[in-house]
């Protein structure tokens, strides 16, 4: 494959072509994985302290959207329905992926920290009140 063909609209709005059965393999065991993931942080979150958990919760609905959504343009894909299964619908789900890990990123490094901080400082206020 040229790599020049990425950026003409063309290579994304052309019908793609057969699923070779290694590939269909590895798309079910990442989305698969991301779904997995999702649980995991799910639990993981009834664990930990409350800000934490909400960033926790935030990524496991970031992976089951995404999940979901790649395992549909997937099984548009294999039943070649025209429009769907376009290449230009995986430009639309790393587009939400990135939107996805943006957020989470927001989050972890900013807010979380703060939030935190005014959770530490009202446990240290709250020690000496009645």
């Amino acid at each position: 494959m040229n790599p020049v063909n990425l950026l003409q609209p063309s290579y994304w709005f052309a019908e793609a072509p057969l699923l070779t059965p290694l590939a269909l393999r590895a798309m079910v065991v990442f989305f698969g994985a991301l779904l997995l993931a999702a649980v995991v942080l799910k639990i993981k979150s009834a664990k930990a302290e409350p800000a934490l958990a909400r960033g926790w919760r935030k990524i496991s609905r970031w992976c089951v959207g995404l999940s979901i959504f790649g395992l549909v343009i997937l099984f548009f894909r294999y039943q070649f329905v025209p429009l769907l299964s376009r290449r230009f619908i995986y430009l639309v789900w790393l587009g939400l992926a990135a939107v996805g890990l943006r957020s989470s990123l927001k989050y972890f490094l900013k807010q979380l920290p703060e939030r935190q901080r005014q959770s530490a400082e009202q446990l240290k206020r709250g020690k000496y009140l009645p």
